[in-house]
């Protein structure tokens, strides 16, 4: 009886740490390891941030982490990073993290003009991919491959040139990834991807899209719908680990 008891405590405990959806980021290393972005500025993620990317040079790769809640809907939505040779949408390298009901992917995307198009990205992410969604917030970690040696997509820029970077979020709905109803930011200079200083970034003003009013009960809306999750996700957790330790 004793041992199933603790057969089923030590399963317990792992159903609570993977319902711990959130992924840490933290200012820690910023201007040292990592260079970083904050909106608002000097905000913490996981805390105040409605945007927030930072990037880190490892060798040959660069690992990115970013998190949105600007025009995310219920926790549903995407955020993304785009390199630009200027501070407007159009020709745009981006890497986009989606949470689709729950079904997250990571994206390599082109923006031409004003449409944003999926690309094959087989061989550009390293894999340990991170996606998460907490409190309407999604997060997300991955490591890009610097450069294509093989140049297989004109799409897939070469971090080893600086470009200015692009950073928004946006709704989905219906399994559709809509426009951002708030203007993205923009680097106010070219990014070099070996340094780690800070970067600064302003919205951009070049799209015909009006800014929209925030829903008051949108936040409490996502709450409620991460923390459903939680509770459905824990609550399959248990009895399947009560299930096993019976039959066992």
């Amino acid at each position: 009886m004793l041992k199933s008891m603790l057969y089923i405590t030590g399963l317990l405990l792992l159903c609570l740490q993977a319902t711990a959806f959130a992924i840490t980021m933290t200012t820690v290393g910023c201007n040292v390891t990592k260079a970083c972005f904050q909106h608002p500025g000097g905000c913490e993620p996981g805390v105040d941030c409605e945007l927030f990317l930072s990037y880190e040079e490892y060798g040959e790769a660069h690992k990115f982490e970013m998190l949105g809640s600007r025009n995310v809907t219920y926790g549903q939505g995407w955020v993304s990073i785009c390199f630009s040779d200027d501070r407007k949408m159009g020709e745009d390298s981006c890497m986009m993290c989606v949470n689709d009901e729950g079904d997250t992917s990571l994206l390599f995307t082109y923006n031409a003009m004003k449409m944003n198009t999926v690309r094959e990205s087989s061989g550009y992410f390293a894999p340990g991919t991170q996606i998460s969604v907490d409190d309407g917030v999604i997060s997300c970690s991955f490591t890009r491959v610097t450069m294509d040696d093989e140049q297989r997509d004109e799409a897939f820029f070469d971090l080893n040139n600086p470009y200015y970077i692009l950073i928004g979020s946006g709704p989905v709905r219906s399994g559709v990834r809509l426009i951002h109803e708030k203007h993205p930011f923009a680097t106010h200079h070219k990014v070099d991807f070996s340094s780690t200083e800070q970067m600064s970034a302003e919205e951009t003003k070049d799209s015909g899209e009006e800014h929209s009013h925030e829903d008051d009960t949108g936040q409490v809306l996502a709450d409620d719908a991460s923390s459903a999750l939680r509770v459905q996700t824990l609550t399959i957790c248990i009895i399947s680990s009560i299930a096993m330790a019976l039959s066992s």
